[in-house]
């Protein structure tokens, strides 16, 4: 599932609890910088280790774009869909929805905060 898939504005609001299209795109736009550098949180041990290229790496093999990865958080925060229903709509592995939510909710509330 992509962000395009919403194809009225309904189905944003439905979705993402975002006003309109404008609304989810401004967003987007808004956390994108601190979004391009963050890291998938991985569980207390990891997130306890230093930043190293390993992880670095980790960074450019995303199961998800960060359009979809923003559209599944605020899916999850609107709906509650459960994590498997999120992982069959985007066509990854319920660990990945868990690290991705977890790690975008931490991220906008440090920077809407």
């Amino acid at each position: 599932m992509t962000f395009g898939h919403l194809t009225r504005e309904y189905d944003v609001r439905f979705c993402s609890g975002l006003p309109s299209t404008n609304g989810f795109k401004m967003l987007f736009e808004h956390l994108m910088e601190k979004a391009s550098v963050m890291h998938h949180w991985r569980g207390e041990k990891d997130a306890r280790k230093k930043y190293t290229s390993a992880l670095r790496k980790s960074q450019a093999q995303r199961a998800l774009k960060m359009e979809q990865e923003f559209l599944l958080c605020m899916m999850r925060l609107k709906q509650s869909f459960p994590v498997d229903d999120l992982a069959f709509r985007f066509g990854c592995c319920a660990t990945t929805v868990s690290s991705v939510f977890t790690t975008w909710l931490k991220m906008m509330a440090k920077g809407l905060g």
